[in-house]
């Protein structure tokens, strides 16, 4: 009976309660009464009821246990009415004035929980994210014993990945939209940042396209070093990654790279400005070649006369370099280089190719020259 009789006392004193406004519980002069509304607001989840009386009724218990109680429940009413920003900095405030409370544990938990709340979606700024990751990590080296610090690791676990789903977005806008050299090293970026990451092998496999997409891209001069990196970054790949679905995609464009090296390495040599550097130029090429030859699976048509173009490009190069000198010993010089590499070479050409029978109309030329 006497249960019966308290319950309805209680149901009536919330009816009463009820019936009243902030505004009106502010202007009591009895600081319980103040208390009792707070917290019957703050049980039945009026939160913006409780706020005012809260913050009106607290300087009227300051140094006492209940000033702190009050604070924190303050701080949990911002929390629990989604004001996630106002209520981080008064938990934070609630740890500052009341280190030693029991609740400041919860508080410094809940920090962190305010910030994670924050967050927007991932295609806006993360630096609440990062502020959550921050204060969890603080949370457990400050408790480290407390039966929170699962769920704070947890949290950590959870904001790591929006970060690193945050910097995959990003590399993948450069990627679509063709900046394959910031799309490059912003996943690189990610692997540095986030090694435990689950697209790791994605991840390398999207580096290596990217190199070699940016390669196909860039001015000829700039071409077979570029195309060198995207080699090795693929070769990195399929060594690291030998039975993964995409090996044989990269395996194809480290053909393509080294097919590419050459191509560009050759016509790089031949649009030289400076004559003088290109016989050296054509030199490299052919270096290129012995090496990468036989590594090609698939031997294109444009690399069948290669050797020859080199030989023919050096030939042509010396040429140039004696048609239209005036000066007698100047000319003399470079009709001794011409036919110097001329002997050199000409026995290298493809029989009957039209490499050779080029060079040896720039032979009959240069005798012309010096006959005359």
């Amino acid at each position: 009976m006497f249960k019966i009789r308290y319950f309805i006392f209680l149901l009536v004193i919330s009816t009463v309660f009820s019936c009243k406004d902030a505004q009106y519980v502010i202007r009591q002069t009895d600081k319980n009464v103040k208390y009792k509304y707070a917290m019957d607001w703050y049980m039945n989840k009026k939160y913006m009821e409780a706020i005012p009386v809260i913050e009106n009724v607290m300087p009227s218990y300051k140094g006492t246990d209940t000033a702190a109680n009050l604070y924190f429940m303050l701080a949990d009413c911002y929390y629990l009415n989604k004001e996630y920003a106002v209520a981080a900095y008064h938990f934070k405030t609630f740890r500052d004035i009341y280190p030693r409370s029991y609740k400041s544990e919860v508080a410094a938990f809940k920090i962190g929980e305010c910030y994670k709340n924050e967050i927007p979606r991932l295609e806006l700024e993360q630096t609440d994210n990062e502020k959550a990751i921050n204060y969890y990590r603080a949370f457990i080296a400050e408790y480290p014993k407390s039966p929170m610090v699962e769920q704070a690791n947890a949290e950590i676990e959870k904001l790591n990945v929006n970060l690193e789903q945050k910097a995959l977005l990003a590399a993948d806008l450069y990627y679509k939209t063709g900046n394959y050299r910031a799309a490059a090293v912003t996943y690189k970026n990610v692997l540095n940042q986030y090694p435990k990451i689950k697209s790791y092998e994605s991840l390398f496999y999207k580096i290596g396209v990217a190199h070699f997409k940016f390669a196909e891209k860039s001015i000829l001069s700039k071409q077979a070093e570029r195309y060198e990196v995207a080699l090795n970054e693929c070769q990195n790949f399929v060594n690291r990654f030998p039975n993964s679905k995409y090996s044989p995609e990269l395996i194809l464009i480290q053909d393509k790279c080294r097919v590419n090296i050459l191509l560009s390495s050759l016509r790089n040599a031949s649009s030289n400005f400076y004559l003088e550097e290109r016989p050296l130029y054509f030199s490299q090429s052919l270096e290129l070649y012995e090496e990468y030859l036989p590594e090609i699976k698939e031997v294109p048509r444009e690399l069948h006369s290669y050797k020859d173009k080199c030989y023919l490009g050096v030939i042509q190069s010396y040429y140039y370099l004696l048609d239209g000198v005036k000066d007698k010993d100047l000319l003399a010089e470079r009709q001794n280089q011409f036919q110097d590499n001329y002997y050199k070479l000409i026995n290298k050409f493809t029989n009957n190719s039209s490499e050779l029978r080029q060079a040896e109309e720039l032979f009959k030329k240069v005798n012309q020259i010096t006959k005359s």
